[in-house]
């Protein structure tokens, strides 16, 4: 099992905000009733490389995946940093929710729903749905990323 697409030599940055906090932002920009009219950046300013990224993942998930490495393409920005001082002004918003929380999270969410689809009848209760499933899983299975060596 890898871990692909892990681009350049994963010290450009990125930022992560939690749906959560995401949701509750678009919440009280759509509320806002003051004066400004533009843009207000919402997300977390709190920056994290990829590689230490890849690393808390494959932590979090016991994972003995390895990284496969890719070049960095040449207009990939090399930080993402979102500047939320207008929302916090604005909105009284700033994301509550760390990155160590919001994996663990998300991958509880997927773990919980990987479960639910591992035992899920396939075919007693509904031939017809199992043999168009089936059938789509077989055509996807066939389809070479062309990424993976």
């Amino acid at each position: 099992m890898c871990i692909r697409d892990s681009y350049g030599t994963g010290e450009q940055t990125r930022s992560f905000c939690y749906v959560d906090d995401l949701v509750d932002g678009l919440i009280r920009l759509m509320a806002y009733e003051g004066d400004y009219a533009g843009a207000v950046n919402l997300g977390n300013p709190a920056e994290i490389t990829v590689r230490e990224l890849v690393a808390r993942v494959l932590h979090l998930t016991s994972s003995q995946s390895r990284i496969v490495a890719r070049p960095l393409p040449v207009d990939d920005p090399q930080r993402r940093r979102p500047d939320i001082s207008l929302a916090q002004r604005l909105l009284g918003w700033k994301p509550r929710t760390d990155l160590e929380r919001g994996l663990e999270r998300t991958i509880a969410y997927f773990a919980e729903e990987a479960a639910t689809a591992a035992s899920f009848p396939r075919s007693r209760e509904r031939p017809e749905k199992a043999k168009r499933a089936n059938a789509a899983s077989a055509v996807l299975a066939q389809v070479k990323d062309p990424a993976v060596p």
